[in-house]
C-alpha cells in the first residue's frame, strides 16, 4: 500500500479514538463457528473429524465439504466421497455414542456416520429413528433451513 494511503486510513481512527490502529499481532486469531470446528474429537474415542472445503474437479460445483473421519495420527478410519456442496453451510457434531452428525443448511438433512459390521457408513437420518442426534444438531434441525 501507498504510504499516503496508509496514513489517511490511520488518521480517522486516531482522530476518533486518540489511539493508533492496532498492529495485526493484536488481533484477536479467526474462530471457527460453532458447529464448524475442525479436528472435532469425539468424547468417547480417539477419533478425529475433519471437514476440509476442497476442489472437485469435474462436478456441479467448484468446491465440497469433504467430511473425513482420521484416528489421533492422521490416519484416516472413513473419507466421505459424496460430500456436499460447499455454496452452503454444514454444521457438525459428534454424540456419546461415537456417531459423527452433520446438518446440512442446503435442505435440512441431518447425516449420521457410524461403524456397521461392514464399516464406517453415511446414511440420512430421519426423526422417529431408535437415536436422536446431539443436542447441538437437533437445535440446527429446529430451526429449519
Amino acid at each position: 500500500m501507498h504510504a499516503a494511503v496508509g496514513s489517511l486510513l490511520l488518521c480517522p481512527l486516531l482522530a476518533c479514538t486518540g489511539q493508533p490502529e492496532p498492529a495485526v499481532a493484536e488481533l484477536p486469531p479467526a474462530v471457527a463457528p460453532a458447529g464448524q470446528v475442525p479436528g472435532l474429537g469425539s468424547p468417547r474415542s480417539s477419533k478425529f473429524a475433519e471437514v476440509p472445503i476442497v476442489a472437485v474437479p469435474d462436478r456441479e460445483f467448484a468446491s465440497w465439504w469433504m467430511p473425513r473421519i482420521v484416528t489421533a495420527e492422521g490416519d484416516d478410519v472413513f473419507v466421505d466421497q459424496q460430500g456436499f456442496p460447499a455454496r452452503f453451510n454444514i454444521y457438525w457434531d459428534w454424540d456419546q455414542q461415537d456417531r459423527f452428525w452433520i446438518y446440512n443448511t442446503d435442505d435440512g438433512a441431518v447425516w449420521v456416520y457410524r461403524r456397521a459390521a461392514e464399516g464406517w457408513g453415511r446414511t440420512c437420518w430421519e426423526q422417529g429413528l431408535d437415536f436422536e442426534p446431539p443436542a447441538s444438531i437437533q437445535e440446527r434441525l429446529d430451526r429449519g433451513p
